[in-house]
């Protein structure tokens, strides 16, 4: 497995060295500044159409390097540490139970092999995967039936409405992006502790391995911190 990871891993990098144009926008604006021959992919395949034609001019006075932001001054923030604090403990039962499935699995259900049990790990990943796709589309429903909610109310009061909606002082960010949240919980709770119980109780092994999938698919779409003001 680890030997597959490292092969993985090293493809990819090789992968993203040739072909991945330099990303930073300091650096490339929005991708159409020609960049020096060190910052350039062996193959600019991606994001050709973007550069412009002439490389920027020399004379141009060099940015100045932003000063490097203190990262505990968020802390400051009782939202944001809310937030923090909810994705964080999601985060650890997410890893507590997936360090464990090995050696509970193989205690529990002996038959299994070195190898099957690692296919166990298949329904963890596949959970993730219709949680990402699911959830998000659900978040994203929400945040627009937000949004038509509050064009309509302005609208009917006879309020001029912007171009983004978004960008109003009034506009309920926070209930937009984080109003479903409280019942990804309860599904992510009673998944843990269906989890926990089918594996005590000595069940059927398909019983875990579906709450797996149930446990991971609210879990699969943190908490958007980008929602909150700071």
């Amino acid at each position: 497995m680890f030997w597959f990871l490292t092969i993985c891993s090293a493809v990819c990098w090789v992968f993203v060295f040739c072909l991945l144009p330099e990303t930073l926008r300091a650096l490339v604006g929005n991708g159409s500044v020609q960049q020096r021959p060190l910052l350039r992919p062996f193959f600019p395949v991606l994001g050709r159409g973007r550069r412009s034609a002439a490389p920027p001019s020399s004379s141009a006075p060099p940015r100045a390097r932003p000063p490097f932001p203190n990262p505990f001054l968020l802390f400051q923030y009782v939202d944001l540490c809310l937030v923090l604090a909810f994705t964080g403990v999601v985060y650890a039962v997410n890893y507590s139970i997936t360090a464990t499935i090995s050696s509970s699995f193989q205690e529990l259900y002996p038959y299994l092999s070195e190898t099957d049990t690692g296919l166990v790990y298949l329904s963890t990943g596949g959970g993730m995967i219709v949680g990402s796709t699911v959830t998000g589309k659900l978040l994203d429903w929400d945040f627009k039936r937000v949004k038509r909610d509050f064009v309509r109310d302005k609208e009917a009061r006879g309020e001029v409405v912007g171009a983004d909606v978004t960008k109003d002082p009034s506009f309920p960010l926070e209930k937009a992006r984080l109003r479903m949240m409280p019942v990804h919980l309860v599904i992510f709770i009673a998944g843990t502790i269906g989890w926990g119980w089918s594996l005590t109780s000595g069940t059927s092994i398909a019983v875990p391995l579906v709450l797996q999938i149930i446990r991971k698919l609210p879990s699969a779409t943190a908490p958007p911190t980008h929602c909150l003001p700071h």
